[in-house]
């Protein structure tokens, strides 16, 4: 096998978090949609706002799609398991 050389790329997201009240804020990104969260109701926050547990989860779904992608791209044979959270 040939010695392969990696080159190692940079990647910025900058992000920015503007607190509205005690337990609610907005993150922000230029260009993008800003997104309200706030604490889950289980730790005094108020109902019907995304959470950070609900962006961490929905980040690393958001993962695992694109590496199903990638892998299908390259013809790797992958099931992925569909799940609802």
């Amino acid at each position: 096998m040939k010695d392969m050389k990696l080159k190692a790329r940079k990647y910025m997201f900058n992000t920015s978090t503007q607190w509205m009240q005690v337990r609610q804020r907005v993150f922000l990104s230029k260009d993008k949609i800003p997104i309200e969260t706030a604490f889950p109701p289980e730790f005094g926050g108020q109902s019907g706002y995304w959470t950070a547990e609900h962006l961490f989860v929905a980040s690393e779904d958001e993962y695992k799609q694109c590496f199903i992608s990638k892998a299908f791209n390259i013809r790797i044979n992958v099931n992925p398991v569909i799940r609802s959270v």
